[in-house]
């Protein structure tokens, strides 16, 4: 179990979620994480890869992350609100008089079982 644990936290960080649409990583480190079959294949991303380049990118990427985050926020409220939309749809409301019966659930329960539910 715990040489596989490296990998499962690699491919929590870097899938993206439905909620925000985006990963983990890229909201972290505002950039796509390169998979290891991309650095193998030698893919377009890595051919055009500049050592030099680089840090004028990464400055120009900090300049616009708050702007990004604001975006998945915003994206993020959107996604909760569908979500608690679609809960409420299905939820039956019951109001209950005085004089109904309910069955009352103890919070505390026996170990061995000794007392039935009512």
């Amino acid at each position: 179990m715990g040489d596989k644990l490296p990998s499962v936290l690699w491919v929590y960080r870097t899938t993206s979620r439905v909620s925000i649409g985006e990963t983990p990583f890229s909201l972290v480190y505002d950039m796509k994480a390169l998979i290891p079959i991309e650095a193998d294949l030698k893919s377009p991303r890595v051919i055009a890869f500049q050592v030099g380049g680089n840090s004028n990118q990464l400055r120009k990427n900090l300049d616009i992350m708050d702007e990004l985050k604001e975006k998945e926020t915003i994206r993020l409220a959107t996604y909760q609100r569908r979500v608690s939309s679609n809960y409420n749809k299905r939820v039956c409301y019951r109001e209950f008089e005085e004089s109904d019966l309910v069955l009352k659930k103890l919070a505390i329960t026996n170990a061995f079982r000794e007392e039935g539910k009512l």
